[in-house]
């Protein structure tokens, strides 16, 4: 009876356990469905978009409470109907199955496929205070018509997705959190491009949007007007 008694302590606690781990883990994904944004649209809405973005980006450590995270990133929109994107960035996340320090990362949302929040393997991610910048072009290959090229600075990390559809239609840069707490001052881009074939001139247009409790404030220049650089703040 004891011996029974003991497998059934056992047998409850290993329920309780895995029960635990499961609200732990279905509160993690939920918090992922809820989402703030700072920054910038190139055009908000569905165009003939360049074949490519870069932007420079300042990395910050901020803190981030459990089972949260912060992006900071580009992004290649292929459907605003459908949601499909390719994105790079660095990201800061919080909870059981991704360490706390700032890592570079890469997403990719198309029929193909949805790959979202993939580190790059083997990269130890930007040290906070760094610059680094962030690009998607599109591949040129005719051998892989629908391939795209995602990479941080010079190409080290990088990798490539193929995906359908394949044609850009926006453009976005933005930092954005799973929760208001988490304050993002000192957020910092600059020096937004577009691919033209052949060069990278600066955006020429944008839309500015920022999530209560957070804003963005356009930095104006000579040679962008203020398309092509912002900061952003706020959150607490």
């Amino acid at each position: 009876m004891r011996k029974l008694h003991n497998e059934l302590i056992f047998a409850v606690s290993t329920v309780l356990i895995f029960f635990l781990l499961f609200v732990n883990v279905l509160s993690s994904t939920d918090a992922l469905f809820t989402r703030w944004h700072a920054g910038y649209f190139y055009a908000g809405t569905e165009i003939m978009a360049p074949w490519g973005v870069n932007g420079k980006i300042y990395t910050i450590n901020p803190q981030v409470p459990a089972l949260t995270t912060m992006f900071q990133w580009v992004t290649v929109i292929l459907s605003y109907t459908y949601g499909y994107w390719l994105q790079v960035g660095y990201d800061k996340t919080n909870s059981l199955f991704h360490p706390t320090h700032i890592t570079y990362y890469w997403e990719c949302v198309s029929r193909r496929g949805s790959y979202t929040h993939q580190h790059f393997s083997g990269n130890p991610g930007p040290v906070a205070g760094s610059w680094h910048s962030y690009t998607i072009v599109y591949a040129q290959s005719s051998q892989f018509p629908e391939r795209w090229i995602l990479r941080v600075d010079f190409g080290t990390p990088q990798t490539t997705c193929d995906v359908f559809p394949y044609i850009p239609v926006d453009l976005q840069a933005f930092v954005e959190t799973t929760d208001s707490r988490i304050r993002i001052d000192g957020s910092h881009f600059k020096d937004l491009s577009k691919y033209a074939g052949q060069s990278w001139p600066y955006w020429d247009r944008h839309i500015a949007y920022a999530d209560n409790p957070y804003s963005v404030q356009p930095i104006r220049r000579a040679d962008c007007a203020d398309n092509c650089e912002f900061t952003a703040a706020g959150g607490g």
